[in-house]
């Protein structure tokens, strides 16, 4: 009983957190004049991973390694089959040609380059420093590509994430929500990894099971909400650029920091199970930003049932 409170408190404290935070960054980047647009694709995106960060941070600094990884292994197969299978069940999520498949080629590259560290057994100060500098890179790019396309910018798309992200804050409030979220991340984070620590042990599972799966999906909560909601109100069509840039910035941001802290050893299963299964979904939807012009609900369908499927394959055995 101690343990589930200790995993849905953490997980609760977490999402209080995260949606803190993140109303908090927006507030404070739409003081300091960013626009609408890089709110939505820079702070948004990256800040729905913040639970995601503290759980692999902390992991890693507890000697937990299995979970750290599997964490970030975990949320972007939850982000790609559950978040975006079960989003374009409630609603197709129309493909944007000239952003998305860019990005989505650097999130394949990007996966690509974190598995061939993983296989080289690299993740250490080495990575550190090559997926932030990456991150930082295509931030700045990101930045300033929508500097000079501002004008060129859809009216429609501007006003959809202004309704995304409409926040009511001064400054000292928004400094304030965003000290607030991070203490409540720091803590939901110790509290789950705590719980899930001893569920492992309790069951018999090991923790890159319990890394990919439950504390995975705990990490993923911000996203697939987000996500549900904007599908539920039919503006499904920023649902894809949020994914992508959360995906990347778990490898980039968070195995970043994380390695920066400790040496990531990588277990064989992440090898041989996990990784492969990351890369295949990565690909497939690469392949469907190229070739088609939106996620269909029986897309949705396919890429929901292949998640229920990868969780199924984690308890066998």
């Amino acid at each position: 009983m101690e343990t589930a409170i200790q995993i849905i408190g953490g997980l609760i404290l977490l999402f209080l957190g995260g949606e803190i935070l993140v109303r908090g960054a927006v507030a404070l980047a739409k003081d300091l004049g960013l626009s609408s647009f890089i709110i939505g694709l820079t702070v948004v995106a990256y800040g729905t991973s913040s639970p995601e960060l503290v759980i692999s941070v902390q992991s890693a600094l507890d000697n937990h390694p299995d979970i750290a990884l599997g964490n970030v292994i975990g949320s972007n197969i939850s982000n790609i089959l559950c978040v975006i299978g079960l989003t374009a069940i409630i609603y197709p999520i129309p493909i944007d040609k000239k952003v998305s498949s860019f990005d989505g080629k650097v999130m394949l590259a990007v996966t690509a380059m974190m598995i061939i560290f993983c296989f080289a057994g690299l993740l250490n100060i080495i990575a550190a420093f090559i997926f932030l500098g990456f991150l930082v890179g295509y931030t700045i790019f990101i930045f300033r590509l929508e500097k000079q396309k501002k004008d060129d910018m859809p009216i429609k798309s501007t006003e959809e994430v202004e309704e995304q992200i409409k926040v009511q804050l001064n400054r000292w409030q928004a400094i304030l929500a965003c000290l607030v979220g991070m203490v409540l991340l720091m803590l939901g984070g110790d509290t789950l990894i705590t719980g899930a620590v001893t569920l492992a042990r309790h069951f018999g599972l090991s923790e890159a099971v319990i890394g990919v799966t439950l504390i995975a999906m705990g990490g993923s909560a911000p996203e697939l909400i987000t996500s549900v909601v904007a599908a539920f109100h039919k503006k499904s069509d920023i649902v894809l650029g949020n994914i992508i840039g959360s995906n990347m910035f778990n490898i980039l941001g968070i195995l970043g920091i994380t390695t920066t802290f400790a040496k990531i050893p990588v277990d064989e299963k992440f090898l041989y199970v996990d990784l492969p299964i990351l890369a295949a979904a990565t690909i497939f939807l690469v392949a469907i930003m190229l070739v088609r012009p939106f996620f269909s609900r029986f897309i949705g369908c396919v890429f929901f049932a292949g998640y229920i499927g990868y969780v199924a394959l984690q308890f066998q055995g």
